[in-house]
C-alpha cells in the first residue's frame, strides 16, 4: 500500500510513512492502518485544494486496489 500511494504522484508526495496498524475483533479478517503521506512542491506552496484533491485520488484508488475504506 505505501508503493502504491508513493507512486501516486512521485511530482507531489515527499513520503509515506506506516504510523499505526490495527488487527482486533473489531473488524475480522482485516485490519486498519494509519499512514502519513508528506506532499511537498519545489516550486511552490500547495493549496488546501491541491492536497484534497491528491487525498481524494489516493483514496479511490487504495479503495479500487485494495478495497479499502477511508474513515
Amino acid at each position: 500500500m505505501i508503493d502504491e500511494v508513493s507512486r501516486a504522484n512521485q511530482k507531489l508526495i515527499q513520503g509515506v510513512d506506516l504510523i499505526d496498524e490495527y488487527r482486533g475483533d473489531k473488524w475480522p479478517g482485516s485490519q486498519s492502518l494509519t499512514l502519513r503521506i508528506t506532499f511537498r512542491s519545489n516550486d511552490r506552496t500547495l493549496t488546501g485544494e491541491e492536497v484534497d484533491r491528491e487525498m481524494k485520488r489516493i483514496g479511490d484508488l487504495l479503495a479500487k486496489k485494495f478495497k479499502a475504506k477511508i474513515r
